[in-house]
């Protein structure tokens, strides 16, 4: 887990990054959410300098939206390009 934490106060914001072992992470770091889905900040959002976010999170009902791939897809995703890419090569060479 990748915690960044920014600002001062009220204004201070915590932006999570997950890693999901064996998936394609395709989400960068991201707000701190409510259970409504609004970002939230300062010491709601567990974001105070002398509070633990990870203890924070478990303690509170906020969450973190991540977006991935799981590897069982990997290769069905490499099996696609690979296609497409025999197709534009079959494009282009009965072009020339």
């Amino acid at each position: 887990m990748n915690i960044l934490l920014s600002g001062d106060g009220e204004a201070a914001h915590v932006d999570v990054g997950v890693a999901k072992p064996g998936a394609w992470v395709v989400s960068g770091t991201g707000p701190v959410r409510d259970s409504a889905g609004r970002p939230v900040t300062g010491a709601e959002g567990c974001a105070k300098r002398d509070m633990d976010p990870v203890k924070c999170f478990a303690e509170s009902d906020l969450h973190v939206e991540v977006a991935y791939h799981p590897a069982d897809r990997y290769w069905p995703f490499q099996w696609i390009e690979t296609a497409l890419f025999f197709a534009l090569a079959a494009l282009l060479t009965a072009f020339c």
